[in-house]
């Protein structure tokens, strides 16, 4: 057994111990309901936590044939309650509150907090249905419901990225964890910094879980996958998003690459996709990466592509100071000949475009040469002592300057 299935027993057999002449159903149903929601809620890691928990226990118990009313003569922020986390205490003493002036309300708070997901913490749920200081039972099934539903989808498939999407619609609700910052993700074992339930749901200054409130007024209950991808159609074409979050709505694979659900943020112009949580590991550039993405989904991307023989691949980097690139290989007129594009993001929405002999990195052909001077192309030190050649687009500009590249070098391997 776990030490939660040891609380949890133990506390059944306090309840009849504290209680041998009861036949109330009630009183028992009530008791494990608040005592399961304190021991699922509450981090148990060790026997120093276990012993503190039972401790507890033992002296919630001898309030345990009245629990919900010695929870509602409890101060919120100053109680009697101890071994358990100091949040869900307060959530427990908040429910019971409200359940003394309204009994109706604990079987509707037992529906949500049966969620396989929410386990006993719906505090994130009171939050929104209270208003100028009162709760309002109508606002709560409205949110309670979508809420429900959207956390029922996202536990069957925690890989979908649609509520993340939609929330960037509204505003970044990303949290900041250490140096990076976080999409979050559901876990259904313990308390993870990463997880909606540990930080979301407890959001003290409400400003991340306003953002849900936003996306959750704008759907409706029974279409809660159809609101969430209508907000994000609306989304993409909304230019008053800032252009980071407009790249992680519109481009879902952006999100999906984060495996751990971890970004780099240093500015809007250097954002890194990470693979984990460090950038010693491989990652990614954001705007190159989803451009990359892009530019492989356009129609007839293999005849677009030619002389390149192979679709635009990504090359993923180890370092901070490093950005991933984006290019199109093997345009080869002969064994010295090995072209390739290679494509950067540069900042303020520019890109940097290099073509370049990657046999011979000294050596590009006059005839190509004479093509990419005529367009600006330039030769560059950036790269060491090489013949490659650069040009700056504007992202607006720069999918078509690829395709005009491609089509104008087909040509001059066909008249060569």
């Amino acid at each position: 057994m776990t030490y939660i299935d040891k609380l949890f027993f133990y506390g059944i057999i306090l309840f009849f111990v504290n209680n041998l002449d009861s036949t109330d159903d009630k009183m028992l149903f009530q008791w494990v309901r608040v005592i399961r929601n304190l021991i699922e809620n509450t981090r148990i890691g060790g026997p120093e936590q276990y012993l503190r928990a039972l401790n507890s226990l033992e002296n919630l118990s001898q309030h345990s044939g009245k629990v919900i009313e010695f929870l509602s003569n409890q101060e919120i922020d100053k109680n009697d309650i101890k071994g358990f986390a100091p949040v869900q205490i307060k959530e427990e003493i908040r429910k019971a509150k409200l359940i003394k002036h309204n009994k109706g309300l604990e079987d509707l708070f037992l529906e949500y907090e049966n969620h396989a997901y929410f386990k006993g913490q719906i505090n994130f749920l009171l939050n929104l249905s209270t208003v100028d200081g009162s709760f309002v039972i109508e606002r709560f099934s409205d949110y309670a419901s979508k809420c429900s539903t959207i956390f029922s989808q996202k536990l069957e498939n925690p890989k979908d990225v649609t509520l993340e999407r939609a929330l960037l619609t509204q505003g970044n609700y990303l949290i900041p964890i250490k140096s990076n910052w976080c999409f979050l993700k559901t876990s259904t074992s313990g308390e993870s910094k990463e997880d909606w339930r540990t930080t979301m749901f407890r959001d003290q200054n409400q400003n991340k879980l306003e953002i849900l409130k936003l996306v959750l007024d704008k759907i409706q209950i029974g279409e809660e996958e159809k609101g969430l991808k209508a907000l994000i159609d609306e989304g993409i074409s909304d230019k008053s998003i800032p252009k980071w979050r407009s790249i992680f709505i519109k481009y879902k694979n952006a999100i999906e690459y984060c495996e751990q659900r971890y970004i780099r943020f240093w500015s809007e112009d250097n954002i890194r996709l990470l693979g984990n949580s460090r950038l010693n590991q491989f990652h990614a550039e954001l705007y190159t990466y989803a451009m990359c993405n892009h530019f492989n989904n356009l129609k007839n991307i293999s005849e677009i592509i030619k002389p390149f023989t192979d679709n635009m691949r990504y090359h993923r980097v180890k370092d901070g100071r490093s950005k991933g690139v984006a290019y199109l290989n093997d345009f080869k007129r002969s064994d010295k000949y090995d072209y390739a594009l290679d494509i950067r993001y540069f900042f303020d929405g520019n890109y940097q475009v290099r073509f370049l002999n990657r046999t011979s990195p000294h050596d590009i052909e006059e005839d190509i040469f004479k093509y990419l001077d005529s367009t600006e192309f330039k030769v560059t030190p950036d790269y060491g002592n090489d013949n490659s050649m650069v040009k700056t687009y504007q992202e607006n500009d720069l999918i078509q300057g690829i395709k005009v590249i491609c089509a104008s070098l087909r040509d001059i391997k066909g008249n060569s």
